[in-house]
Order: structure tokens, then sequence, then C-alpha cells
């Protein structure tokens, strides 16, 4: 099925561990780096599996893409709402919802808060049970988290109470003790069903960094990447500055690299 589907003839280390969690249908923590193939961990679940499978995810693009993804490997019965879905583009999937023709909808924390949603989700899990619901980028929901979303507070308890044995799916590439324990306490998920990597290493990312002044030493290391050929967009660079305006400010900078 990976390779009739998806056409990868392996699975990526810590995908399977993950899937054989899920398949025994129990809720579920998967820890991933950035990369590591987190999404097909609950896309080939959805497909060899009936029902839907909502998926809480908070970024836009992320779930545009997720859609599109599918739709490449002519899996078509996905959808996402978002703030930008036109009214009609909006009742169209929720009256695709109702009636059960899709498999995947991708939803962000904050459409959970909408009172009529979670009706419409409620209703359709009694009539034909949910398959599963995963909670993509879950370290959102801990304080402890590096991008804290207020949304994400509520979806415990929210979820706990629409679909209340719907199996958990927890996804994410960062989860430092603290918000892994807020997510295990959370979303009462047992310590055997946390799947990662033995040895966790992001070897996709690689930092250095420089203390420097701004204007002259950035131009100088932009002048000698520029000089070597190595200025390429395979690397990126963050710059901090005290200000936004004055003599070191980011705005001048921004300005004289430009």
């Amino acid at each position: 099925s990976l390779f009739e589907i998806f056409g990868h003839k392996t699975f990526r280390p810590g995908q399977i561990d993950i899937i054989e969690n899920i398949f025994q249908g129990a809720d579920t923590i998967g820890i991933l780096p950035t990369g590591g193939g987190k999404s097909l961990c609950y896309q080939l679940p959805a497909i060899l599996s009936s029902g839907l499978t909502l998926v809480v995810c908070p970024i836009k693009s992320l779930m545009r893409d997720q859609v599109e993804e599918l739709r490449r490997i002519g899996f078509h019965r996905a959808a996402a709402i978002d703030s930008d879905t036109s009214v009609k583009d909006k009742e169209r999937i929720l009256t695709a919802v109702s009636m059960g023709a899709l498999r995947f909808l991708f939803v962000s924390p904050e459409r959970l808060q909408v009172k009529s949603f979670r009706a419409t989700i409620e209703d359709l899990n009694v009539r034909n049970p949910l398959a599963r619901v995963v909670i993509d980028e879950v370290h959102c929901m801990s304080e402890w988290g590096h991008d804290f979303r207020t949304a994400y507070l509520t979806l415990p308890n929210t979820i706990k109470a629409i679909l209340p044995t719907t199996p958990k799916l927890c996804l994410t590439a960062t989860a430092s003790t603290r918000v892994l324990d807020d997510i295990k306490t959370e979303f009462r998920i047992d310590a055997n069903d946390v799947k990662t990597l033995a040895l966790y290493r992001r070897e996709n990312l690689n930092f250095a960094v420089l203390d420097c002044q701004p204007f002259e030493e950035v131009h100088k290391i932009l002048r000698e990447k520029l000089a070597t050929n190595t200025l390429n967009n395979s690397q990126a660079s963050i710059i901090f500055t005290s200000f936004v305006n004055g003599e070191s400010g980011a705005h001048p900078l921004y300005q004289s690299i430009k």
C-alpha cells in the first residue's frame, strides 16, 4: 500500500511505530523531525480505513498543501476550511461532511470554537463515527511551546466533549519535556503511546551564530559571499537588531542590503 499509494518503497524512521499504534486504536503522540513524514502517518491509515479524519492545523498554507498533496496521489475526498473559504464553499464542504462524503477535513483550531461546526461534527460522529482526530503542531497547546495559540487551549476539552471515543493522534516536531508532559496530561495519553526516534536529531537544520556590528560586518559578509559565489538560496540568515529604526535599526539595515 505504501508504494501503490504514495510511491515510497520504505517507511522513514519512526513512521511505522506511529502507524502501528494508530491501527491498534490507541491515542498516540508522534514526534518526528521536520521533513520526517508526519503527514503520511495519518494519511495512510485514513485511506486504508473508513470514516472521516479530522485534522486540526494552525496554518492555512499547510492545510492547503495537504489537500493538494492528497489530490496529487489521486485522492480527491479531502477539503479544508479556513478564514478565506467563501460562504458558498463552506456550505458545500459542510454538506459533504454531513453526508459522509469526505475522508479528510482540515480545519484551524479556531473552527472548533464555532458552535455550529461542533454540532455538525458531533452529529456526523453519532451517525458515522469519525476514524480519528489529528492535532497537528500539537506543541502549540502548551504555554511552554514556542508558538502558543490560545485556541489550542480549548482543544482537549472540546474534543473530549464532541468526540469522546474517537482515537486521537497528536503530531509535532517540537516537544520539550514540559511541552510533552502538557500534551500527555491534557489529552490523557499514556507514555507508552508516545512514539519518536531513539535518537532524535534534526539533521536538516544547521546553525551558525555570529555576534557582529549590523551594518559594517553584515555588508562585509555579503560582499565576501558575492565574491566567492556562495550566496545562494539554500542558506538563510536572521539578523537581530536592538531597534527597528535609527543608526542600528532593522529597517535602515534592510534598506541598505536591498
